[in-house]
C-alpha cells in the first residue's frame, strides 16, 4: 500500500518513482497508488487518506510507503493517531525521505522521539505547537 500527498518537494511521478523504488528494497508488491494531488496533508479530511484508512481499517494493506512524511500529513497529533491505528491493525510506516520504517520497534521509537516531539512545517504558529504537544503528553 502505497500513499503520496500534495505535489510539493518533487513532482507527482518524482515521488512515485522513489516509492516504488523503496516497495522494491522492501520487497513489497504496490498494491495501490493513492494520489491526493492538489491537497493539502495539514488535516486527514481528503479523499485519498479516507481511501487509505478505509483500507487499512479493513487490513487489505501491510504497509504504507509515503515519499515525505508531510505527504502524509503536516500535523504531529494526527501523525501521533495515524501511527497508533497503523500499529493497532499490523500495518508499517514506510518514508522514503525520512529512511524510516515502523515495523521494527527501534523505529517506532525513533519515530516517537524525534517527529512527534519537534514542531508542525509550514503555518502552525509555534504556539499552537506547543498546545498539541502539551496535549499528547
Amino acid at each position: 500500500m502505497i500513499f503520496d500527498g500534495a505535489d510539493k518537494g518533487g513532482s507527482l511521478e518524482a515521488q512515485e518513482a522513489k516509492i516504488r523504488a523503496m516497495a522494491i528494497i522492501h520487497g513489497a508488491e504496490v498494491g495501490e497508488m493513492i494520489v491526493d494531488g492538489g491537497e493539502s496533508a495539514k488535516d486527514l479530511r481528503r479523499p485519498g487518506m479516507e481511501r487509505l484508512l478505509a483500507l487499512v481499517d479493513e487490513r487489505k494493506v501491510q504497509a504504507v510507503i509515503v515519499a515525505k512524511l508531510d505527504r502524509l500529513t503536516r500535523s504531529v497529533k494526527d501523525l501521533g493517531h495515524l501511527l497508533e491505528r497503523f500499529e493497532k491493525r499490523g500495518v508499517a510506516l514506510i518514508s522514503v525521505a525520512e529512511s524510516l520504517d515502523t515495523a521494527s520497534p527501534a523505529e517506532r521509537l525513533n519515530i516517537s522521539n524525534n517527529y512527534l516531539t519537534t514542531p508542525e512545517r509550514e503555518s502552525t504558529p509555534k504556539w499552537a505547537f506547543l498546545a498539541e504537544a502539551v496535549n499528547l503528553l
